[in-house]
């Protein structure tokens, strides 16, 4: 009751702009982005000729690959590209300074009755003064573990994914699609740890076709897992710490080899981490308008065989609409896309029961440490005009936490955050030249209460009150982004561009800068 009560009317009681952005370089992304990634569009990049054929074809951003034979244009794109950034307006899990490089390609091929789509992508970055989370995605799990020695992070990321479209009869389509992406994060001092993950999403479709109607339904089934090692090489006079976050930075802090971090526990490897998620989505398109509805049911697990720390299912909902009207060379679009995830985070009791020689874990029930419903939308429009082209839209995150990490204490967090941004391209003599603005700003609220009861402890649940600070003021704070780019094409479809992207933050107390810049160089071909 607690925890669904007043949701929405408290978002309601800001007093500030409700707009929020966290920008990052474009080609740092995977080879297919994250959905629930808030940097905004790349300004260079989203006016490429595969961009733009991607996103005309609006089932390319679902779930069904049988749909992307509702198209016929066949492009492909290599790139090879470098970034350096640096500033102080970053969260505390992000380097000063950090540069990257990195390769992909992609391409959607048509044949005379089967379709192909594929993407590769590499990339190596390293960052300094570094420290913070051990996770190679913080936020992603309802949990985090941190440590607190700055030092030199290095991360380096495969992608791949594919995907096959083919005609039964004149009707029916199938296909199948796979997304695979691996991962390894790591830091060479003391307290040095090296975090792994491994990600990979198969989803079979299948496509029913009448005219301007069409049906569609696929499977989903994905897992991703981690595992974070953590070390001290050497004889050292230093204590390091760590904590575990378990909910709105409430935790355990304590020395590294410590029992209430789990980074070097007897019989467990690490501290790892598991999630299975499957679901179904259904898609609809009549004409110009496109529709879909997915759902996805996830079963995550922290810890290892019998000794199962941390249990965390989800509930996962996402709605997609486009629609697309105007004539051939003047296309414009209309998205939306709107989702919702339900979470929960369940701490085992556990106890070590020895029987005839033989110990054993016994688990006796669970504590509910977590719960947190996150919503967001994204309405956006785009226009195509073959040399001119312009986007526009928002991003709208709203969420709610309760944590209870010690009876009887229940802490909530209310959240919503905000970002508009535009960007347009222009196409003259073979330069194409880019530029985009963004602006957001949010809002965080906090509240604390205790279940009615006559136990009371001795001490409050420890918090990482600094480190919640810098977090909630990197993403609530008011700040603006401009970028610009400009490519040449020179010979063939091959080109080279340069972008160059300033952020400044407003009323910074906490961060240790106000401002953040980013420069890329790339080169590359579209054929």
């Amino acid at each position: 009751m607690i925890f669904m009560k007043g949701i929405g009317s408290r978002f309601m009681q800001s007093r500030q702009a409700l707009m929020v952005l966290a920008l990052l370089p474009g080609f740092m992304s995977d080879a297919r982005a994250q959905a629930d990634d808030w940097s905004a569009p790349d300004c260079v990049e989203r006016y490429s000729r595969y961009s733009r054929v991607e996103r005309a074809n609006f089932w390319n951003a679902g779930s069904n690959v049988a749909g992307v034979r509702q198209d016929s244009v066949t492009v492909s794109y290599a790139e090879l590209s470098g970034m350096y950034a640096g500033g102080g307006f970053h969260d505390y899990s992000d380097g000063g300074s950090l540069w990257g490089a990195g390769a992909r390609a992609m391409s959607i091929t048509h044949l005379e009755r089967i379709s192909l789509t594929g993407s590769f992508y590499f990339g190596h970055s390293s960052g300094y003064g570094m420290c913070g989370s051990m996770s190679g995605r913080p936020g992603y799990y309802p949990f985090d573990v941190l440590e607190f020695t700055p030092g030199t992070k290095t991360r380096q990321v495969y992608a791949f994914s594919g995907g096959i479209s083919a005609d039964m009869g004149r009707k029916w389509r199938i296909g199948a699609k796979i997304d695979y992406k691996a991962s390894d994060y790591t830091k060479r001092k003391d307290l040095r740890h090296t975090d792994y993950l491994l990600d990979m999403t198969v989803a079979p479709s299948a496509l029913y076709r009448q005219g301007d109607f069409a049906l569609g339904f696929s499977a989903i089934f994905s897992k991703n897992s981690e595992t974070i090692n953590a070390e001290v090489l050497g004889i050292s006079d230093s204590t390091y710490y760590a904590f575990l976050d378990k909910g709105l930075m409430y935790g355990a802090y304590e020395s590294w080899e410590g029992g209430g971090v789990h980074l070097s526990e007897s019989g467990v490897n690490g501290f790892p981490a598991r999630e299975l998620l499957y679901g179904c989505a259904v898609q609809v398109q009549w004409k110009g308008f496109y529709a879909e509805m997915e759902y996805l049911y996830g079963d995550g697990k922290a810890g290892e065989k019998e000794v199962i720390w941390f249990r965390f299912p989800s509930h996962r909902a996402a709605l997609r609409i486009g629609y697309a009207f105007g004539e051939p060379e003047r296309r414009h679009f209309l998205r939306l896309s709107l989702k919702g995830v339900l979470q929960y985070n369940n701490e085992s009791v556990i106890q070590d029961v020895t029987e005839n020689g033989v110990t054993l874990p016994v688990v006796y029930g669970y504590n509910r440490l977590l719960s947190r419903m996150i919503l967001s939308a994204n309405p956006e429009y785009e226009l195509d005009a073959g040399s001119f082209a312009l986007t526009a839209g928002m991003k709208l995150y709203a969420g709610r936490s309760q944590a209870s990490p010690m009876f009887p204490y229940i802490f909530m967090r209310d959240e919503f955050f905000g970002q508009m941004y535009a960007s347009a391209s222009y196409t003259v003599k073979g330069f194409d030249i880019a530029a985009g603005l963004c602006a957001g700003a949010g809002f965080r609220e906090e509240d604390g209460d205790m279940s009615v009861t006559s136990v009371r402890p001795e001490q409050e649940p420890f918090r990482l009150d600094k480190w919640n600070d810098i977090k909630s003021e990197y993403r609530t704070a008011p700040r603006v982004t401009a970028e610009l780019g400009l490519r040449y094409r020179f010979w063939k479809g091959l080109f080279a561009g340069a972008g160059v992207r300033y952020t400044h933050g407003f009323n910074i107390r906490f961060l240790s800068g106000a401002d953040r810049w980013t420069g890329t160089l790339m080169i590359g071909c579209e054929f």
